[in-house]
């Protein structure tokens, strides 16, 4: 009803209500009850009070859905004196006078100031929506993130620092000492990390306040949304800020300062410090099986997994024998390799189209490529012999080569390095390493920055060490083995998503795990899983660790192959 008398209004009211004089009237001022002309509308009507929050529509307008749009506010040109903007150039993406029309905006798409004033309110409308129930409600989630880690990283130092207390009523007056420098050792440690969750929830809360106070930017700029210009340069400053802001102040929890746990010692140990205890640093990790097959082999002694196709291949190393398993369909039997030869392999290592690299444990100077349709030669390397072998992310293939003498003892004619060939012409592209930096390399692995990382054995003992080397082929760092053990025999070795080294050691069954700067976290027992003889690791995407093993020597043919997940925290 009241729609139909504004219509009513409309058509007997044929003269401005401001000037009285001219009869063409166009607008409507909602706020104001008034008609008014298109002069009055630009430059009576904008001395109103707050006559920038009124809302001005078109007359043809009045009784539709479209009472809640406004009469865009005229802008001068910045090119052009005395022009006022008059459309939106879409091929431009910007508003443009009369006079930048004719003169560079032929055969553009445009679009009427109303349309654009009103399309760049609803599209602020969303960004403020957006801040609303996304952007607020992701930091705040960070910032909980933040106060329950604090929350348990205390608990957890509340926890150690009693267990120390309590060792301390057990001993003698004088391990007093060793006690109040590991607790001061240990309050050091929770300093960090005070001041660093402090640094996190500063940053947390700067951002916060930052946000809401664009937000109240852009609330001011909707109660005063008349100035396409504004709005559209608001829109575009806003949604670029949009498209960055959730990389400012994710919370990555393995990012954060760990405090130690306490390792209690026996009484009969002969130092102070292994009496009573001492900080360790190392990460807590829990494992649990997934999967176990029985192959109906006598040994895995190697294996490999192509996480882009989902499958798996193991080698059986002295019965000559190795095969393809479908990951996914529980080890469903895909391929076994057929060839008029036998192949006693050494290494392998799946290519970027599915097919298989492997080297022979004979003196060989070629690599071999199993394909479905059979072996064939890949490449001769001589006079040299290839070990290791190993296929990066980026599909070239690195590769250990070595001369025709002893192993461990080498003349000034001998070769021990590095190749990297690539795949599609088989070309050497890089190489590094001597014989007076490598000794016998057994497994090469690569991480997702290109950095290599080696197993170097150093004696018929098997006693060996970790060499991390850069993209450039300059030695990082060698990891030789823990200061507690009497030797390190790493057999395979696996790099993880997060940059860490899990190293075995088939003589002692353990699992040592290794920072990417070469620094020992931990060590992990297979036996107290119950998974015995391991020979051999490999691991997926997903950071699950496949481990192959030998039979039992009582029940040959029933080697196994485990899937193990594992989180450390």
């Amino acid at each position: 009803m009241a729609d139909a008398k504004l219509q009513s209004e409309a058509q007997t009211l044929i003269i401005c209500q401001l000037c009285e004089s001219n009869s063409t009237v166009r607008w409507k001022c909602i706020t104001c009850d008034l008609l008014m002309c298109d002069t009055c509308t630009d430059k009576i009507h904008p001395k109103f009070k707050f006559a920038e929050t009124h809302s001005i529509i078109p007359l043809k307008d009045i009784g539709t859905s479209i009472v809640s749009v406004m009469k865009p506010k005229r802008v001068p040109c910045r090119i052009h004196d005395n022009q006022t903007y008059c459309i939106f150039c879409q091929s431009c993406d910007k508003l443009v006078c009369p006079v930048c029309l004719s003169q560079s905006h032929q055969k553009h798409q445009f679009l009427q100031l109303e349309e654009i004033l009103k399309n760049k309110i609803e599209k602020i409308k969303t960004f403020d929506a957006q801040i609303e129930y996304f952007i607020l409600p992701f930091y705040q989630k960070e910032s909980e993130k933040i106060e329950k880690y604090f929350i348990d990283i205390t608990e957890h130092f509340k926890d150690i620092r009693t267990k120390i207390i309590t060792q301390e009523e057990q001993l003698i007056a004088e391990i007093k000492i060793q006690k109040l420098a590991m607790i001061e050792e240990l309050e050091e440690r929770m300093a960090l990390v005070d001041n660093f969750i402090t640094e996190k929830s500063v940053g947390i809360a700067n951002i916060i306040e930052n946000t809401l106070v664009k937000r109240e930017c852009l609330s001011d700029i909707l109660r005063n949304a008349r100035d396409v210009e504004l709005l559209h340069e608001t829109m575009k400053e806003t949604e670029k800020w949009l498209s960055t802001v959730n990389d400012d102040a994710q919370i990555r929890m393995e990012d954060f300062p760990r405090l130690p746990s306490f390792e209690f010692a026996t009484i009969e140990n002969e130092t102070i410090a292994k009496l009573f205890g001492c900080l360790q640093c190392g990460v807590q990790m829990s494992t649990k099986i997934e999967k176990s097959l029985s192959v109906g082999i006598s040994r895995i002694s190697k294996l490999c997994v192509n996480s882009r196709s989902k499958e798996l291949w193991l080698s059986s190393g002295y019965s000559f024998e190795t095969r393809k398993y479908a990951i996914h369909t529980d080890f469903q039997l895909l391929q076994k390799v057929q060839d008029k030869k036998e192949y006693n392999i050494y290494d392998m290592a799946p290519t970027v189209n599915e097919y298989l690299l492997f080297t022979i444990i004979e003196l060989d100077c070629n690599i071999y490529i199993a394909t479905k349709d059979g072996v064939k030669h890949f490449r001769s390397f001589s006079p040299l012999f290839p070990k290791a072998v190993h296929v990066s992310t980026k599909g070239d293939i690195y590769v250990s080569l070595r001369d025709q003498g002893p192993i461990f003892k080498t003349n000034d004619k001998g070769a021990r390095k590095i190749v990297i060939v690539n795949f599609n012409d088989k070309i050497e592209i890089k190489r590094f390493g001597d014989k007076k930096m490598l000794t016998d390399v057994t497994r090469i692995k690569s991480d997702k920055n290109n950095c290599v990382y080696l197993i170097d054995i150093l004696s018929k003992k098997i006693n060996g060490r970790i060499i991390a080397m850069s993209p450039d082929g300059l030695t990082k760092w060698i990891y030789e083995g823990n200061t507690d053990t009497d030797s390190f025999a790493p057999s395979d070795l696996v790099v993880t998503n997060l940059g860490k080294l899990i190293v075995s050691d088939m003589h002692s069954s353990m699992l040592y795990i290794i920072d990417s700067m070469g620094e020992f976290i931990q060590k992990f027992s297979l036996k107290t899983m119950n998974i015995l003889n391991s020979l051999c690791i490999d691991i997926d995407d997903n950071d699950d660790l496949y481990i192959g093993c030998a039979s039992d020597a009582k029940i040959p043919e029933t080697s196994k192959l485990y899937v193990i997940s594992f989180t450390m925290s």
